[in-house]
């Protein structure tokens, strides 16, 4: 750690460890602990936390914050128009059948394909794959089809976006993927 040798100690000012704290966030992509350093440690010294335990409730602060991220995005794909859409008339009893080219398009991964899959069954809604023709997803091995295919899209995109973040962090050095991947290339080399 830099230290000023203008303080006793060497320590560093206010004004220079926030900066420091500041500059270190932004380069380890720690925006909550760059937002509320200062407040937790005024809370720390107020409740006479040690320094491992400051550093655990700084930390906890970020992944927390992280988690609430994750989970608006999981909920942001879920919201999607077109998905939202085709799930009310489902709901609503509106449609006799669902005609795609293509599973993958449908929604954005597993989880939410196996709950549309799951919701046409229960309302006795057809569902047919322009690239499938003679499938049929209300059988047993249509049902199997169709998970294969979806998780199959889901790990071509997931794959992209690994070979995309890797591209990226070859052009452009000290560039992070802004968040976590499913699977990750390096486990299939």
């Amino acid at each position: 750690m830099t230290r000023s040798s203008g303080q006793p100690n060497g320590s560093l000012t206010q004004q220079a460890a926030s900066l420091a704290i500041d500059g270190a966030c932004r380069a380890l992509r720690l925006p909550t602990v760059r937002i509320q350093h200062g407040e937790l440690a005024d809370a720390a010294t107020r409740d006479g936390l040690t320094h491992r335990a400051f550093l655990a409730e700084v930390l906890g602060a970020e992944m927390d914050e992280r988690d609430g991220r994750r989970q608006e995005r999981r909920i942001a794909d879920a919201r999607r128009d077109g998905y939202q859409l085709l799930i009310q008339r489902v709901h609503e009893g509106g449609i006799a059948g669902i005609a795609v080219y293509d599973l993958s398009r449908l929604a954005r991964n597993v989880r939410l394909m196996a709950n549309l899959l799951h919701e046409l069954d229960r309302q006795q809604i057809a569902i047919r794959a322009g690239n499938l023709p003679n499938t049929r997803m209300d059988s047993a091995v249509g049902r199997f089809m169709f998970h294969m295919l979806v998780s199959a899209a889901q790990f071509q995109r997931d794959l992209d976006s690994e070979r995309m973040t890797a591209q990226m962090a070859r052009v452009f050095p000290g560039w992070r993927a802004p968040r976590e991947r499913s699977f990750r290339l390096q486990d299939l080399e």
